[in-house]
């Protein structure tokens, strides 16, 4: 019989309204751009997602592998994952550039910021794997 959890339903709940308020924000800074500097949607759409993909998904990311989900406030966290996406991408593009040889432009800054997003992920995943071997040999709680 599945027991039913009050707190982790809370949770899913709260996690579901964030991101639907962090979609209404997104489409508000598009609407924005739309009307106060005439840009059309698909080009508005283009500024405020990349801007995430690059300055702040990466970073983020990172956050949520090292830290734990109650240890740094939100603010903390925003602050910390663009400066670590600005550390961590450009870093990657120099040497992907001296190893590679690849030229920049914008399909190899995708491609690149996408591998990064991609390791972090399997990391998570990686880690995530172990924890649960180790929980099931009781070595940890």
């Amino acid at each position: 019989m599945v027991e039913f959890n009050f707190k982790n339903k809370i949770k899913k709940v709260y996690l579901h309204e964030k991101l639907f308020l962090l979609n209404i924000l997104l489409l508000s800074f598009i609407l924005f751009f739309i009307y106060f500097f005439k840009y059309n949607f698909l080009y508005s759409f283009r500024i405020i997602y990349g801007t995430l993909f690059f300055l702040f998904i990466p970073g983020y990311l990172i956050i949520l592998n090292f830290f734990e989900y109650t240890e740094l406030d939100l603010i903390e966290k925003i602050g910390i994952s663009i400066s670590l996406s600005l550390a961590i991408t450009p870093l990657f593009v120099f040497f992907c550039i001296f190893f590679f040889k690849l030229k920049i432009n914008l399909f190899s800054l995708i491609i690149i910021n996408s591998i990064i997003i991609l390791i972090i992920i399997l990391i998570k995943v990686y880690k995530n794997i172990i924890v649960v071997f180790l929980r099931k040999l009781k070595i940890i709680k």
